[in-house]
């Protein structure tokens, strides 16, 4: 055998033996992704609703490309949808009233290691964001509607909506601990004539299993300029909802000691042989 062959061989060798021999782990971390084989949900909660299972919001002008649900889910950060302009009638009273607003998603079966959401907003001069009552108050006084100035919404007017899961389909759903940037983010944010589309916020709860449905729930923030007040509970505007999915530790081949002592040793003993 040549030289040239057992140096070829040497090295296929000692490289299985590198494989073999070795690995490191790679840490857990969290991979955001618009949701698949799910339904988009965008709606409201009359004050009334035992359930709290809220309506599913159809717009009026649902042919237009800004009310369709579906792109809420659709991986384009282009597109949006809002529950601008709606009411819904509260089961018992019949009242139109029905300040809390939300999005989420249903899926067809259940997932697992589901521990966060990233939200990304598509705010206006007057709403799109999640809010207080009183902070909707506030900010009527102090940026009355068909204002077309640049402004801010002041903190009270901005809060956090409680992260939602079900289990059964949507029938029922249970509010979940969760940390988040909402107010830090979405606060300082300059809202503009026409629109502003501010950095994600994300909200992190424990990895949740076996759920078929996740959600953000809260008031609609701003004051809408329709004439007659009908959103004047605020709204919200979303371009995406994401999930994030827990991935799990991995290893992967590294060399190790012993592997590298078998190096050296083969090295030796060729040298040797060559002489």
């Amino acid at each position: 055998m040549s030289d040239a062959m057992r140096a070829i061989r040497l090295f296929i060798m000692l490289w299985a033996m590198l494989l073999t021999l070795g690995t490191s782990t790679l840490p857990a971390g969290v991979i955001y992704q618009s949701p698949t084989g799910a339904s988009p949900l965008m709606g409201y909660i009359a004050v009334d609703d035992p359930s709290l299972a809220g309506t599913q919001y159809v717009h009026p002008d649902i042919p237009l490309d800004r009310f369709n649900a579906s792109n809420l889910i659709d991986g384009d950060l282009a597109t949006f949808s809002n529950t601008y302009s709606g009411t819904e009638v509260a089961p018992a009273t019949g009242n139109n009233t029905a300040p809390l607003d939300f999005v989420g998603v249903l899926w067809n079966t259940p997932q697992s290691n589901v521990s966060s959401i990233r939200l990304h907003h598509f705010l206006f001069f007057d709403g799109g964001w999640f809010g207080t009552v009183v902070g909707d108050l506030n900010f009527l006084n102090s940026f009355p509607p068909n204002s077309l100035s640049a402004n801010q919404a002041d903190a009270a007017d901005v809060a956090a909506p409680t992260v939602q899961i079900t289990n059964d389909g949507g029938t029922t759903w249970t509010s979940i601990s969760a940390s988040d940037n909402y107010v830090s983010v979405i606060q300082p944010v300059v809202l503009a004539e026409n629109s502003s589309q501010p950095p994600p916020v994300t909200f992190n709860f424990s990895t949740q299993n076996g759920i078929d449905g996740i959600r953000l729930v809260g008031y609609g923030g701003g004051r809408s300029d329709i004439p007659g007040g009908r959103d004047e509970q605020g709204f919200i505007a979303v371009r995406e909802f994401e999930i994030g999915v827990q991935v799990q530790t991995a290893t992967v081949p590294e060399p190790s000691s012993m592997a590298l002592w078998a190096i050296c040793t083969l090295g030796v003993v060729a040298r040797r042989r060559r002489r």
